[in-house]
């Protein structure tokens, strides 16, 4: 049996049995772990290293074999393939980036690796995968789905930045990294202790899957309009807080050397044009829905600005969501909102008593 740990209430897969709560917490965990011998703990959360210190000993000796998802971005830039043993961006930084407070994807799950590697129970396996793409994610260098292919269904431009087409990549079909995976767990105690390049042998540029992107599309009636520009820059600058992921990663050639896993495994990466098409087109016929996130109205609002296009308030749905696109939209309307309308609702709120 195959057991899944959500927080919201409902089935991804009916294949798996559901318990529903918050894995961060220690007490929930217990209950779960203790009520069941799991032979293998397949483990894709994302964990503040002060708690995950706290919960890696009891994951530990509540299974047979622990899997913990990390990530090839925590790996340095090298020439050649990526290799598991190569440094990582921990292992070269200096003591002040090391300390720096701010959040640093790649510096925290080296730090989750580190942890794993302290304790004294050895029945673990770490993976590594790098851009992982199905029905749900499928990526075009900064943008998720749910932006890029979400505009083009809806015929609106998209902008791609030529600096982040021309890096290659390694890019992986979600079903060949649980193949993967599964290949670990069988492969038992000889696993232990190890850490893993879970990816395939496809290594293309941006601009190659984006092509492909297009040529899939493209046959199904959809057209998809491309503005370019030859420099991220503005992008950094409206999002910094994502620079760095991008600098680190995105930006450079970033190919893995899978040989480590592929010495475990005995069956053949999928066809990747073929999944590759089988997920756009499971995305086109699975995501009806016509209103945007509010999470993404701030990323549809910039890149309307840097096409001087605009997207149809219907697709908002409340009127929260359309007051926020608008002032995101248009910049001189967001400062004389922060700085006259915002003052005066508040003070209306206060003399009516509405908090």
């Amino acid at each position: 049996d195959t057991w899944g740990i959500c927080r919201s209430h409902r089935v991804i897969n009916k294949a798996v049995h559901y318990m529903y709560g918050d894995a961060t917490d220690e007490g929930f965990m217990r209950h779960v772990l203790e009520s069941a011998d799991f032979d293998a703990i397949v483990d894709f959360m994302w964990y503040d290293p002060k708690i995950f210190v706290n919960q890696i000993g009891l994951l530990l000796a509540s299974t047979k074999h622990y899997i913990c998802l990390s990530s090839c971005a925590v790996s340095a830039h090298s020439s050649t393939p990526i290799k598991e043993t190569y440094p990582r961006f921990f292992d070269i930084a200096s003591e002040s980036e090391k300390n720096d407070i701010g959040w640093h994807y790649h510096l925290e799950k080296a730090r989750i690796e580190n942890i794993i590697r302290l304790q004294k129970h050895k029945n673990w396996s770490i993976i590594r995968p790098h851009v992982t793409i199905n029905s749900n994610h499928i990526p075009l260098t900064i943008w998720g789905e749910d932006v890029w292919l979400w505009r083009v269904v809806h015929n609106l431009p998209i902008i791609v930045y030529e600096d982040l087409l021309k890096p290659i990549s390694s890019y992986t079909i979600a079903g060949d990294v649980a193949q993967m995976i599964d290949a670990i767990i069988s492969n038992g105690a000889s696993s232990f202790g190890e850490t893993y390049n879970v990816v395939s042998d496809t290594v293309l540029s941006g601009e190659q899957l984006l092509n492909m992107y297009i040529e899939i599309l493209q046959k199904q009636g959809v057209q998809v309009k491309v503005v370019r520009f030859q420099d991220s820059s503005s992008f950094y600058q409206w999002s910094p807080s994502r620079a760095e992921r991008i600098t680190f990663d995105r930006a450079k050639d970033r190919v893995f050397d899978n040989t480590k896993i592929k010495e475990i495994t005995h069956f053949e990466f999928e066809n990747f044009e073929e999944s590759l098409n089988k997920c756009i087109l499971l995305w086109l016929s699975q995501n009806n829905s016509e209103y945007i996130s509010s999470q993404l109205i701030n990323e549809m609002a910039f890149i309307d600005r840097m096409t001087n296009t605009r997207t149809p308030l219907k697709y908002f749905r409340t009127r929260k969501a359309k007051k926020n696109y608008i002032i995101y939209r248009y910049p001189p309307l967001k400062w004389m909102y922060n700085k006259f309308l915002q003052p005066l609702v508040q003070i209306a709120k206060k003399i009516i008593g509405v908090k």
